[in-house]
């Protein structure tokens, strides 16, 4: 299994082989690469005939096929013809119900990272009520604004009615 970062297909499973044995490759080789381009299946029945195929792909017959948006599932043999049509639908199958789970799991991870920042901005909200000065509230502001927002540039301004001015507080 490859997911896609930035443009290459790294390795992060396989079976029988081991993982720092297993290298990289860009998306725009190889059948492997255009399976996630293209976001199809692939059947190769001999490696040596396709006109996507490299050495990278790693064997005489091939099956690729995506795992969604995370990347793609590839299968080698040292053999021509070693997978079958089924084969082919089996891998599409199995690489959109490990799509979904991916997607599951991201969404999972998405809320409770949401739900973090709602309870820190719970939390942030009663140390505001306990401030005993504007100025003290403003630099609180800042630093809460700085820890769950991570912006460039954060600061409080308090606006002089008499200048028409806005004044940094924090």
């Amino acid at each position: 299994v490859y997911h896609e970062r930035e443009g290459v297909l790294e390795p992060v499973a396989t079976d029988g082989v081991a993982l720092s044995a297993v290298d990289p490759r860009p998306v725009d080789a190889g059948v492997a690469g255009r399976s996630y381009r293209d976001r199809e299946a692939i059947r190769v029945e001999d490696a040596r005939d396709h006109p996507d195929a490299t050495a990278t792909d790693g064997g005489r017959s091939l099956v690729s096929v995506p795992v969604g948006r995370w990347g793609v599932l590839h299968l080698a043999a040292d053999t021509t013809g070693a997978f079958s049509q089924f084969d082919r639908d089996l891998a599409y199958t199995l690489g959109a119900q490990a799509a979904a789970a991916m997607d599951r799991v991201a969404r999972e991870q998405a809320t409770r990272a949401y739900q973090h920042r709602l309870a820190d901005l719970h939390d942030a909200t009663r140390e505001f009520m306990e401030a005993g000065s504007v100025s003290t509230a403003a630099t609180y502001a800042v630093d809460v604004a700085a820890d769950l927002l991570s912006p460039a540039l954060c600061s409080v301004h308090r606006h002089d009615p008499e200048a028409g001015r806005l004044h940094v507080l924090s």
